[in-house]
C-alpha cells in the first residue's frame, strides 16, 4: 500500500519558498531601483555644477588672479564680482610621500573659516571650488603640505594667494 502523503513544504522565513522568493526578488530590484536613481541624480549634481564652474571661468567679467608658490607650483583664483563662487586651480603640485597630504585653507582677516583636502592628479593639478556665503569673502587661500589631520595647519606653506 502506498502512502499518499504530501512531500515536505520548503519555506524562507516562514514563508513558503515560492512567496519568500518573490519577496528577495522585489527587494533586490527595488534597491537597484535606487541605487541607479541615487546615481543618476548624483550625476547630474555633478554635470550641473561642472557646467556652473565652466561658465564662471570663461565669463566675460571673470577676475583671474594668478598665485605661485614653491617649486613651480602655480595657481589662480577665479572670482566673478557679486558672484558667491570661488574656483581655486593649481598645477605643479610635486608628488606627496605615503603619509602626506596637501591641504588647502581658506582665511578671512587671518581667521581659518575652511580648508578642503587636496587630492592632485597625476600631473599635479587640482582644482577646487566654493560656494560662499557672500561674494569675495575670502581674502586669503593658503596650500600646506601636512603629515597629520588637524584643524588648524602645521606643515609648511607651499603656496599662498592673496586677495590684492
Amino acid at each position: 500500500m502506498t502512502s499518499l502523503t504530501s512531500p515536505p513544504r520548503r519555506t524562507v522565513f516562514g514563508r513558503p519558498l515560492g512567496q519568500a522568493l518573490a519577496v528577495i526578488t522585489i527587494g533586490v530590484l527595488l534597491a537597484a531601483l535606487f541605487v541607479t536613481t541615487s546615481l543618476a541624480i548624483a550625476s547630474q549634481s555633478v554635470s550641473e555644477r561642472n557646467a556652473r564652474l565652466l561658465r564662471l571661468a570663461t565669463a566675460p567679467d571673470v577676475r583671474v588672479s594668478p598665485f605661485s608658490g614653491e617649486g613651480g607650483i602655480r595657481g589662480a583664483v577665479y572670482e566673478r564680482p557679486g558672484q558667491p563662487t570661488m574656483l581655486v586651480v593649481v598645477t605643479g603640485l610635486p608628488p606627496l610621500g605615503r603619509d602626506e597630504r596637501y591641504e588647502m585653507w581658506f582665511l578671512r582677516g587671518g581667521r581659518i573659516y575652511e580648508n578642503q583636502h587636496v587630492r592632485p592628479d597625476r600631473e599635479g593639478a587640482a582644482r577646487i571650488a566654493l560656494d560662499l556665503a557672500e561674494p569675495g569673502f575670502y581674502d586669503e587661500v593658503t596650500i600646506t603640505r601636512e603629515h597629520e589631520q588637524f584643524r588648524l595647519p602645521t606643515g609648511p606653506v607651499v603656496a599662498r594667494w592673496t586677495r590684492r
